[in-house]
């Protein structure tokens, strides 16, 4: 892939993301890291020179995303695999992560 976004957390989602990259791509680290994530920094910036960048709550970052979703210039359907009504809210964080699970999306009225 030439882009890889982790909104996760997940040390293996990063490892995954480097495997997926092609040379040149950029790594996106969004996530927040509750346990170290190792890398390999001679397949980040010798064998793949990757563009890699990071953020946290970028204050202008929340708009800009809701519009790409609302304009349809985003597939939230590739991301959001799992819909659950806002009283399923511990359903939801307690279903373990899998490969065919992205994103739950709470629903306050669904």
């Amino acid at each position: 892939v030439d882009v890889f976004i982790d909104c996760s957390g997940s040390p293996e989602a990063v490892e995954l993301g480097l495997a997926a990259l092609v040379p040149g791509g950029r790594l996106v680290l969004y996530g927040v890291y509750r346990r170290p994530a190792t890398v390999d920094l001679n397949v980040v910036a010798e064998h793949k020179e990757l563009d890699v960048r990071g953020g946290h709550l970028a204050p202008g970052a929340f708009p800009e995303a809701i519009e790409l979703l609302r304009t349809g210039a985003v597939d939230a359907g590739l991301i959001v695999t799992d819909r659950h009504p806002l009283d399923g809210v511990h359903a939801a964080v307690g279903e373990s992560p899998s490969r065919q699970r992205v994103k739950a999306l709470l629903v306050p009225h669904g």
